[in-house]
């Protein structure tokens, strides 16, 4: 049996719908997928969403390449 690392990262929000939040607000969690290498699972605290991790750092890198 092998065994897996499960990794757990967690995000601070800064913004909500536009509106700037306190230090006090829950983080965003990312965390691996429990049986794909290739998903991670984004946790708002209310959901969960499973999303291709390369895709998302896609995304990252697009939304921040702007001048």
């Amino acid at each position: 049996m092998v065994h897996k690392v499960r990794s757990s990262n967690e995000i601070n929000v800064y913004e909500h719908n536009g509106k700037e939040l306190q230090f006090t607000e829950k983080p965003l969690k990312v965390t691996s997928h429990w049986n794909r290498e290739e998903f991670v699972i984004i946790d708002t605290g209310t959901e969960t969403f499973t999303v291709l991790a390369d895709a998302l750092k896609v995304a990252i890198e697009n939304a921040t390449n702007v001048e």
